[in-house]
């Protein structure tokens, strides 16, 4: 119709001025496309990276298809919404295209689409060939075989890590992303710390610096000595150097409060976190360690305390044990620190990168734990895995809450007698 209007009003100048216009609206991601099968069966693709655009779908007529293992929906506002981490595109759906979309689970050709759901065969090939070209399905062969199971990159991405790199990142989404502050004037951030209630508190004995310094190695040769040790000695760990450790790697150094330019009060500490925000709490479940009973505690990083939690001797055997066959030991094992994240002091402030920023502290927390585990000569160890739900038990804490995201195992050497 705009092109008919363009030739009208100017001819055959109008109508190439017009083409060039509607080339540069599609480069840049301005143009969605909208497929109608009826007035309840639409849907309509918004795409959302301009540069990567897919070429003019097609698809052979006898081309078997079916919805990709990444491909995902979801419910968003008044309709429903595909995606998928292997497009640029998102594709908004009403309710009536569900059946035609949970078909496409198993094989489907354009010609028994149209059959089994009474389509033109021109509308189930152009419906398939839209999609195809968006990601969201994936050409089957005679075998049964996907295309993207063929595929040797595509075999080795699980569906949550494509998800997750595509939408932490810019340019494969056209969400907000980075610091929105998107409940701000709603809801009053989370505290730069936060105290746990328990039923015992522990102060700990704070190194000084001046013996520290004149005994520890360089940065260099903590860097240069680091890696991971899976056994101990058989005297554990004191908890004079399990203080020593939690200070120099954790401890809050200060706290700047909200003011009329920063909108959220902030924290300074050894490591560095996204915004200052610091999200994490350190959990340390001791198991054996000189000095500290066996149990379950909340490391208070400003008063530089161990605050005794619920969580009893089973609990303090069960976590100990997934970190232990997470790094394939079966027993044994003095201290496990658990980093569990205050999801809220990050998703108040960023959009899209939140946990992303929190995997990124969690990454900044170990490295700098291993460093001044090493230049104490201790025993360091970054655990691979662990049970959220486990931790939540033990600690009573909802899940979406302050959820475990990291551990790290430490003792003493095995040489230490």
């Amino acid at each position: 119709m705009l092109r008919s209007i363009a030739r009208a009003e100017s001819g055959a100048p109008g109508v190439a001025e017009w083409a060039s216009t509607l080339r540069t609206l599609t480069r840049y991601g301005c143009i969605a496309e909208e497929f109608t099968i009826d007035e309840a069966q639409r849907l309509r693709v918004v795409p959302q990276q301009g540069e990567l655009r897919p070429a003019a779908p097609r698809l052979p007529a006898r081309t078997r298809v079916r919805l990709s293992r990444f491909a995902h929906l979801r419910r968003l506002d008044d309709h429903w919404q595909l995606d998928s981490p292997l497009g640029f595109a998102r594709v908004e759906l009403t309710e009536a295209m569900l059946p035609l979309i949970a078909a496409l689970h198993t094989p489907q050709s354009p010609a028994t689409l149209a059959r089994q759901h009474g389509l033109a065969p021109s509308a189930a090939r152009t419906l398939l060939a839209t999609l195809h070209a968006h990601g969201m399905l994936t050409t089957v062969n005679a075998r049964g075989t996907a295309s993207e199971d063929r595929d040797p990159i595509l075999r080795q991405w699980e569906f949550a890590d494509a998800l997750f790199l595509a939408q932490h990142r810019v340019g494969r989404h056209d969400r907000d992303v980075g610091g929105k502050f998107p409940f701000w004037g709603t809801i009053a951030p989370e505290p730069a710390t936060m105290r746990f209630s328990g039923t015992r508190r522990i102060a700990l004995p704070r190194p000084h610096r001046r013996s520290v310094t004149a005994r520890d190695v360089t940065l260099v040769e903590a860097i240069e000595c680091r890696h991971s040790i899976r056994d101990y000695g058989r005297r554990a760990i004191s908890l004079a150097q399990l203080s020593e450790l939690l200070y120099r790697s954790a401890r809050v150094r200060g706290v700047l409060e909200a003011n009329a330019e920063r909108r959220y009060a902030v924290s300074s500490r050894p490591y560095p976190s996204g915004g200052g925000c610091y999200p994490l709490e350190i959990f340390v479940v001791a198991r054996q360690c000189r000095g500290l009973a066996r149990g379950v505690y909340h490391y208070d990083a400003v008063g530089h305390a161990l605050v005794r939690q619920r969580g009893d001797r089973d609990a303090v055997e069960a976590l100990m044990l997934d970190a232990r066959n997470a790094q394939g030991k079966t027993s044994g094992g003095q201290v496990l620190m658990v980093f569990a994240a205050r999801f809220r002091r990050l998703t108040w402030k960023y959009r899209s990168i939140a946990l992303a920023t929190i995997l990124k502290d969690v990454g900044a927390l170990l490295q700098t734990l291993y460093l001044n585990a090493t230049a104490m000569g201790l025993a360091p160890c970054g655990v691979g895995a662990g049970d959220s739900l486990r931790f939540a038990n033990a600690v009573g804490r909802s899940l979406h809450d302050v959820s475990s995201v990291g551990e790290f195992l430490v003792g003493s050497r095995p040489d230490a007698r």
